[in-house]
This record gives structure tokens, sequence and C-alpha cells, in this order.
């Protein structure tokens, strides 16, 4: 699997230059349960592994490669 590693400002800076508005993000990560069952996990507290990003464009919007 190769991985796409891109910066929060990446992601955000996209959705603006091509016109969405962002109304919402979340990022999830192990809870304190799963940690305490697997130490491992500590470190993906500092760098989650999803995004969720709601965004909402509502007039015809810009090229991305503009």
């Amino acid at each position: 699997m190769i991985k796409q590693h891109r910066t929060l400002a990446a992601y955000v800076n996209m959705l603006l230059r091509v016109g969405f508005a962002i109304s919402h993000v979340e990022e999830w990560g192990p809870a304190e349960q799963q940690i305490a069952s697997r130490p491992s996990l500590a470190d993906e507290r500092q760098r989650p592994p999803f995004l969720l990003v709601a965004a909402r464009r509502d007039g015809p919007g810009r090229n991305i490669a503009a």
C-alpha cells in the first residue's frame, strides 16, 4: 500500500481554493480504552488516522488546477 501523506492545510486550502465553504472538521483516533489495551496506539492520538471535513459549494466553483 502506498501512503499519501498530506497536511491538514493541504486539504483545507484545496477545498477553499475551489470554492467550498467548510462547516465542520472532525478527527478520529483511538479511544482511551483502546490505548489502555493496546499502548502502541498512543501515537495515533498525535496524528489521528481519520479526518472528516464537511464542506459545501453553492456556486460553480473553480477548476482544481487553477
